[in-house]
């Protein structure tokens, strides 16, 4: 046979991998403050919500252009283990902005017949692809987003509610698909019956004040891990030690990050 003909690398066994994820929750839950909590993080700022926190942070991106300008100018020169992307819903309308400013028009919404969700997936992969470059540098990617309750008609079933992270659909399956782990943050709460009289009765929701994470999908909340985490953890780094020490070598220490230049034209 003539030529060269190229041959696939073959990687046996697990493979230890920086972490791709999307911890989700209520405001004020505390997702900024665990992503923060990761290996020596850098917060790219698009909601001004790290102010509280002790951390290194940039200053509110403005614009799409300002993000993709940091990611191939900036951050390549850096030597941060995670980047923390807060909000993925701010982020997000940045790129709505982007897409609408491209088609000449005030919103997307004004591009119409759905084109203007089709530049938004587009517009999302090209941000994930820039994303990807640091993670395979050995980077944790950590985006936070808050949640949407949104109702999903099973064909199987009754129609019901469930938690999702607050992203138009096109930006929450790019996003998710993407991701290692969608984790969702909540405080547990438990209901109680109060007996009114007349037999009646009422649930009262109450709460401990506990705060946990849902690993796994339930029917009521859009979650999931490849760490074989259990369904729920206490919200904590701690909790991320013993599953992670077994793929990302000395986790909760100081990480080695690959120092590598951009390559030209890379983006």
């Amino acid at each position: 046979m003539e030529g060269c003909v190229a041959t696939m690398k073959i990687n046996k066994g697990m493979q230890k991998k920086a972490r791709r994820m999307l911890l989700y929750g209520e405001n004020g839950i505390g997702k900024s403050t665990l992503a923060t909590q990761f290996p020596k993080p850098i917060v790219l700022n698009f909601e001004d919500g790290v102010y509280g926190i002790e951390c290194d942070s940039t200053d509110r991106f403005g614009s799409f252009a300002d993000l993709q300008e940091f990611l191939v100018r900036e951050l390549p020169q850096t030597d941060y283990h995670t980047i923390v992307l807060d909000t993925a819903d701010w982020l997000e309308k940045l790129l709505m902005d982007e897409v609408a400013r491209q088609a000449g028009k005030a919103t997307i919404e004004d591009i119409g017949f759905g084109r203007g969700y089709q530049s938004l997936e587009k517009t999302w992969k090209k941000t994930l692809g820039m994303l990807e470059y640091f993670w395979h540098q050995n980077r944790h990617i950590i985006f936070t987003c808050h949640e949407v309750i949104d109702r999903f008609a099973d064909p199987e079933g009754d129609t019901f509610n469930f938690y999702r992270p607050a992203l138009h659909r096109t930006g929450s399956g790019c996003v998710t698909e993407w991701c290692d782990e969608v984790l969702f943050l909540k405080h547990k709460r438990f209901t109680r019956k109060r007996d009114e009289g007349y037999n009646q009765e009422r649930h009262i929701a109450l709460g401990t004040g506990e705060r946990v994470i849902v690993c796994n999908k339930q029917p009521a909340i859009e979650a999931k891990n490849r760490l074989h985490l259990p369904d729920e953890v206490p919200m904590s780094i701690e909790s991320f030690y013993e599953p992670l020490s077994g793929i990302v070598p000395n986790f909760g220490k100081r990480e080695q990050v690959v120092e590598e230049a951009v390559p030209a034209g890379m983006f």
